[in-house]
């Protein structure tokens, strides 16, 4: 397990390059189409291999072992093959273009407060070039989030994602419980694959559904339900003793934390003026994991309070119930603010 979750470490990380490199690349004017091809592609290798898994282990045509080498394989062509992409310049956070004048004043005027001279910055070249990027980057991090919309949607991604990627990786425990693999035929990576083509549908389907996220109190009033039906069917998963209930429950939850998550990109990516996507996904992911990682410690370690899969997922419910709560306040005060401003408007005409 600590293999799996330092092997999972490492692929979070080559998950940001990737959107980093693509989002580096292209023009900001076409983050959306990106973003729904990136997401597809994703989703599209996920059920090719939880597919082929299935087949594979069904028909005794391959054990887990060999199933590991395939995976071991891909990667490895996968690696070869991003090695024949085309490198991106400097980054435009480290690059210093003459005709920002304030972006370069106060770069300058932060790299004072530090102890670091422009003549001193000069002298040292790539040390200092460094310094000046991260200078820049807790500005674009400041500007970035005192945006209300990819301030509400960063957080929910962040913490949407840790409540996922929690559920995922102790799945397999709760289904274990429920149905020992060694009392017969296992479907995991079947439901899996069906998981994954209900999230493609519905990812699709959600995208005509013509929506105005621009009302007051909207996104966070979707967040919230989103959350209080993730609390519904975690219980119902912690507590119930067929498998194939469980694994109904279970694909829907899939389903609509990738519908969600694909909203927030786009909501992000549209609501961003400069390239900052891969920033502002690699503070997402930091956080995320951060999270689950206290979460981790908390419930499952045996230095916390090490409870059994199915208190597990009664707790994961209890979270995404604390998340609901908060996103439901947000939306009335959102509204009640909307309220207040319109009554202003009102009496001043």
């Amino acid at each position: 397990m600590k293999f799996m979750q330092i092997t999972f470490g490492l692929v979070s990380a080559t998950e940001v390059a990737y959107y980093a490199y693509l989002f580096a690349m292209i023009s900001s004017d076409r983050y959306k189409i990106i973003t729904s091809f990136t997401r597809a592609a994703t989703l599209a290798g996920r059920f090719a291999a939880y597919l082929t898994g299935q087949l594979l282990v069904s028909f005794y045509t391959m054990d887990y072992h060999q199933l590991n080498i395939i995976s071991f394989v891909s990667v490895s062509l996968a690696f070869i093959l991003s090695l024949t992409f085309k490198r991106p310049q400097h980054s435009y956070i480290f690059q210093t273009e003459e005709k920002h004048v304030d972006k370069q004043d106060f770069v300058e005027i932060e790299l004072k407060k530090i102890g670091i001279s422009t003549s001193e910055e000069n002298s040292n070249g790539h040390k200092n070039t460094l310094k000046r990027g991260f200078v820049f980057l807790l500005r674009e991090l400041k500007t970035l989030y005192s945006d209300k919309t990819v301030l509400i949607w960063c957080c929910f991604w962040a913490f949407a994602s840790c409540g996922h990627l929690q559920v995922s990786n102790y799945i397999q425990n709760l289904w274990e419980v429920i149905s020992p693999a060694k009392k017969g035929t296992i479907y995991n990576a079947a439901v899996e694959a069906f998981g994954t083509i209900i999230s493609v549908l519905s990812v699709l389907l959600f995208g005509f559904l013509p929506t105005n996220w621009s009302r007051p109190g909207i996104s966070e009033t979707t967040m919230a339900i989103v959350c209080f039906f993730n609390i519904v069917v975690l219980i119902i998963m912690a507590q119930s003793t067929s498998i194939w209930v469980c694994y109904a429950f279970y694909s829907a939850f899939r389903a609509t934390y990738h519908t969600v998550i694909t909203l927030a990109t786009l909501q992000i990516a549209k609501s961003l003026t400069k390239q900052r996507y891969g920033f502002v996904i690699g503070v997402n992911m930091f956080i995320s994991l951060s999270v689950e990682t206290l979460l981790t410690v908390t419930v499952v370690d045996k230095a916390g309070l090490h409870v059994d899969v199915r208190t597990q997922f009664m707790v994961y419910g209890g979270y995404f119930g604390v998340i609901g709560c908060v996103f439901l306040a947000a939306a009335f005060y959102a509204v009640y603010k909307n309220g207040c401003s319109y009554k202003v408007n009102r009496t001043a005409e």
